[in-house]
């Protein structure tokens, strides 16, 4: 039998045992329901992440700058919300991946994406300041916070970026988050992103970096608006200073650089680059028409107002057509002789009065509208249609943005009138055919009983003439009556218009068809000017403007191309009338009202062909010409038509606008290396030798002096011989005449 000690031994084991089990069974319920509350609370944390996915394509998902760049190779502009260009990790030196670390994250290459050693560092200096000052957030959870979440201090958020870290850790490798993280990063001035930063301060790539220029980099990131290097308070860039010092004394002390090596950087001020271009960039106009180009190209394949979103995110690489090399020779020749003009002229003979009632803004913007000379010149390739320079006025960074070559409507004036030849020698007119300058009156022209009187540039008339001496001397009643005087086979305003709109101007309306229009009154722009005229050079055929040569993604995939690297070409004019039309225009060059600009100037070896123009009471002058293998035009006058270029010292195209286009034709041609070959004509054009005192067909009588060659299309070639030149014959035995008179064709 069991004593009673026995049995107390026994019971008292039996609870013992029951004790243990009780304890293990809530031990490990309350373990369940641990782990359970941490699963529950992960779970409900994770249903707030990024997914998978999102963070396997956290490059692809990153606004990046969109980069205009010249066909020579120049950066011309950035376009972007945030201005980003993406650097491999190969790319970034190490002395910055060296200084972030050991600011940042000197566990980096240790840790999963948590660093627990400092995650309770912090804790503990949390709890003794009662603030959440510590944050012990490793480079990965940086990087999720500036990827995913709002900066806003909360224990979810942090439990969810570290949640994040541990993801991204597992998807990608140390160097690629390295990678991201300096690509994503904020540097201030509008830089984001390493080689953004190292161009921002230093005017180099991320790759070029020295040792200081990383730790003023890693110093900043912290908070940026306190160690601004940039800023205009001292003390503020004192800070900057002292942050990149620190860093240093910390690479060093972690053995990272000799402390030599540290001390001699420390002592070296913060050197930053200087002002790098324009704000806008280059060439500002060009590339705002480009982008606006880009707007409306994307908007139809993203939607309606879509299309700036995306090119300011996307990352692209937009080649276009502008060769910088020659818009800066474009910039310098309209500058030079814009100055020029505005201190002999502008400066000495305008006064401004200033209005009634404007406010001080609107009377500067008044004052320089009516004071300062402006100009544009635009510049394109003859055989493909590509836009090579484009100026668009002086000072176009002064808060003014207006595109003179695009969106101004002046009046040509003479440069108008190879539209009316034009139209005249494709209705059956020829070159040699005649008209007699003389005085014309239209009455009654506006239905008001209103007369018209034209006059000529000189105020004076030079009798019986032919379109080819009428046009190259700029004759206005010669051009007004090959339009108007439709009962002697003038072609009539209509017709001119029809030509003119075929040929590329785009403003013309039917209102415009006055007996003026020959002598340039409608209002026109450049680019249209260029383009018509480009018709000529081009013999008959129309060629589309273009700016963008193609477009590359941001993983430099093919998104766009000019097709066949050339504009739509269509045919709008007989070829041989536009061979015709070469000639003519050449004659103005060679022999005619831009003669002796362009020979002393030292351009009479290059062929060329062109119009002077100028507006009513000198308000605008104008030069539009071309080689075989460039067009331009510029234009010159105020912003105001209210002012005026003075006369023919300043004000005409040939004293104001000519000199430009020379400048810059000259070395354009230079700088791409054209030959100096003459123009090639239709086959259907033939020559005959014509005496200028008869305008007809030279004899062996006719002085060589008096005569010169002469084009005309095939099967309408002059017939008729000259008649003042004859043989000297005896009359009656004594007298010697000379028979016949000059034949008065033409009217």
């Amino acid at each position: 039998m069991k004593n009673g000690r026995t049995i107390k031994r026994e019971k008292k084991q039996s609870l013992t045992v029951d004790l243990i089990l009780y304890f293990a069974l809530y031990f490990l319920l309350g373990v369940f329901v641990i782990f359970s509350a941490i699963y529950l609370s992960i779970l409900h944390l994770s249903s707030d992440l990024p997914p998978l996915e999102q963070l396997e394509n956290i490059y692809d998902e990153q606004s990046q700058s969109t980069v205009m760049y010249s066909s020579d190779g120049e950066v011309l502009r950035t376009l972007a919300h945030e201005k980003r260009f993406w650097v491999t990790y190969d790319q970034i030196p190490q002395c910055m991946i060296d200084a972030l670390i050991t600011l940042e994250d000197q566990r980096f290459f240790k840790h999963w994406g948590v660093s627990f050693p400092d995650v309770a560092r912090a804790m503990k200096e949390d709890i003794f300041t009662m603030s959440f000052k510590e944050g012990a957030s490793t480079i990965t959870q940086q990087l999720a916070k500036n990827l995913y979440f709002t900066k806003k201090k909360t224990i979810k958020r942090k439990l969810q970026e570290m949640l994040t870290a541990i993801q991204i850790e597992r998807t990608y490798s140390k160097p690629e988050i390295i990678e991201m993280y300096l690509n994503k990063l904020e540097f201030g001035n509008n830089a984001y992103g390493i080689q953004a930063a190292a161009q921002t301060y230093f005017g180099k790539n991320a790759s070029e970096l020295t040792m200081p220029e990383a730790a003023l980099l890693a110093g900043i990131i912290q908070n940026i608006s306190q160690h601004n290097p940039r800023s205009s308070v001292e003390r503020i860039r004192q800070s900057a200073l002292r942050r990149r010092n620190l860093v240093l004394t910390i690479m060093a002390d972690m053995g990272k650089i000799p402390r030599a090596t540290a001390e001699e950087a420390k002592a070296q001020p913060v050197m930053l680059s200087e002002y790098q271009g324009p704000p806008l960039g280059r060439a500002f106009l060009f590339t705002e028409y480009v982008r606006n180009k880009l707007i409306a190209m994307f908007n139809e394949q993203y939607g309606e107002e879509n299309g700036e979103h995306y090119i300011n995110t996307a990352g692209l690489q937009v080649h276009t057509t502008l060769d910088y090399r020659l818009q800066k020779v474009a910039e310098d020749s309209l500058k030079n002789h814009l100055d020029y003009i505005q201190k002999n002229y502008a400066d000495k003979r305008i006064v401004y009065r200033r209005p009634m009632g404007l406010s001080d803004a609107e009377a500067v913007k008044d004052s320089l509208a009516q004071t300062m000379v402006q100009g544009a010149l635009f510049a394109i390739d003859v055989r493909t249609g590509k836009i090579l320079a484009m100026v668009g006025g002086e000072n176009p960074h002064d808060n003014n943005f207006f595109n003179r070559a695009v969106q101004a409507f002046r009046q040509p004036g003479s440069a108008f009138k190879p539209f009316v030849y034009a139209a005249a020698l494709d209705n059956g007119w020829r070159i040699c055919d005649t008209i007699l300058d003389s005085y014309v009156c239209y009455e009654n022209v506006d239905g008001k009983g209103t007369v018209y009187e034209p006059q000529n540039f000189e105020k004076e008339y030079k009798g019986l003439i032919s379109l080819r001496d009428a046009l190259k001397e700029s004759v206005n009643i010669v051009a007004i009556k090959l339009m108007n005087d439709t009962q002697n086979r003038g072609i009539g305003p209509m017709t001119v218009i029809r030509y003119a709109r075929k040929l590329g101007i785009t403003s013309l309306q039917s209102t415009d068809a006055v007996h003026s229009l020959a002598i340039g009154t409608c209002h026109v722009n450049l680019m249209d000017m260029v383009t018509a005229y480009t018709v000529f050079a081009n013999l008959g055929e129309k060629t589309e403007l273009f700016t963008i040569d193609h477009i590359n993604d941001k993983n430099n995939n093919f998104v766009y191309a000019q097709p066949n690297g050339e504009g739509a070409k269509s045919e709008v004019l007989d070829p041989s009338v536009a061979s015709l039309m070469v000639t003519l225009l050449k004659s103005v060059t060679t022999e005619g009202t831009a003669s002796t600009t362009i020979r002393l100037r030292g351009m009479s070896d290059r062929p060329s062909a062109g119009k002077t123009g100028t507006g009513n009471e000198y308000k605008d002058a104008w030069f539009i010409g071309f080689t075989p293998h460039i067009a331009c035009g510029v234009w010159v006058g105020f912003d105001s038509e209210q002012s005026t270029l003075g006369g023919n010292l300043f004000g005409t195209g040939a004293t104001a606008a000519l000199p430009i286009w020379v400048g810059f034709m000259k070395e354009a041609s230079e700088i791409l290396g054209y030959p100096r070959d003459d123009f090639k004509l239709a086959d259907t054009i033939t020559t005959l030798r014509i005496c200028k005192d008869s305008y007809l067909k030279a004899t062996p009588n006719c002085p060589a002096a008096s005569t010169y060659t002469e084009y005309f299309i095939k099967g309408t070639e002059i017939t008729d011989s000259c008649h003042i030149h004859r043989p000297w014959r005896v009359n009656t035995g004594d007298n010697r005449i000379n028979a016949g008179q000059r034949s008065k064709r033409g009217f």
